[in-house]
């Protein structure tokens, strides 16, 4: 087991939070997973708490049950637009990264977006110090995600 004991899966019911389900639950005593969308094929290792990342208090209740937090919860997808990304992209990623400080947890792994660097010019090469080149208002959300990442 690693060294942190419970995490927390934002997002757990989209498609990334249901692939990693099952290797959470090898790496990990206790699995903390939330959405807005209701989960109810629980592993032994896993509780689920319906949540929407809008809601601070209830992102720093979450936070206050676990050592560590994966971040996945948003909307995901090039075409959305921002009114579309407000609630759940940026104030969500913000809620989490405010409430994981709150609660003294040291680490949030936060999934961005290569939408996020899609305006870089074709063949350039990319790295983590390539400077965001957002190619739409979901990658404004994703850059504002790793923002907040970096800030917290």
């Amino acid at each position: 087991m690693a060294s942190t004991s419970r995490i927390l899966l934002t997002g757990a019911a989209g498609k990334v939070g249901t692939a990693l389900r099952p290797i959470l639950r090898t790496q990990y005593e206790n699995v903390l997973l939330t959405d807005i969308t209701a989960i109810t094929d629980l592993a032994p290792e896993e509780r689920f708490i319906q949540a929407d990342l809008q809601n601070l208090s209830a992102m720093e209740e979450l936070c206050g049950q676990v050592d560590a937090v994966v971040h996945l919860g948003g909307m995901v997808g090039a075409a959305y637009r921002f009114e579309d990304v407000l609630g759940p992209n940026i104030i969500g990623a913000h809620n989490v990264f405010e409430a994981a400080v709150r609660q003294g947890i040291k680490r949030v792994v936060y999934a961005s977006s290569h939408h996020v660097v899609g305006f870089a010019p074709r063949g350039s090469h990319l790295d983590n110090c390539t400077a965001p080149r957002p190619n739409g208002e979901y990658a404004l959300s994703k850059a504002y995600g790793e923002a907040a990442a970096s800030y917290y």
